[in-house]
């Protein structure tokens, strides 16, 4: 299989992200980074048009609950009064 290397910039806030990802998931940055191109090749992960949570995010964190869990709060208050 041919291989090409690409060189990136990244952000001191960038790295570090990255690093502690690779930690976490005991993996090299490299291999990290894979992981991320083949996610989004496989279209788990899309640019641009994709959803963004960050605001949901922000509300869960600052309740202290999880995006699932403030979305399915939000789900049941919609819903009305289950039986």
């Amino acid at each position: 299989m041919k291989t090409t290397v690409l060189g990136i910039r990244l952000n001191d806030y960038q790295r570090d992200k990255l690093q502690t990802i690779a930690e976490d998931n005991r993996v090299s940055e490299v291999e990290a980074v894979r992981i991320l191109i083949d996610k989004l090749i496989e279209g788990r992960i899309t640019i641009g048009n994709g959803v963004d949570l960050s605001g949901l995010r922000m509300v869960a964190s600052k309740k202290g609950v999880t995006v699932q869990q403030l979305i399915d709060a939000v789900v049941e208050q919609l819903s009305g009064p289950t039986e």
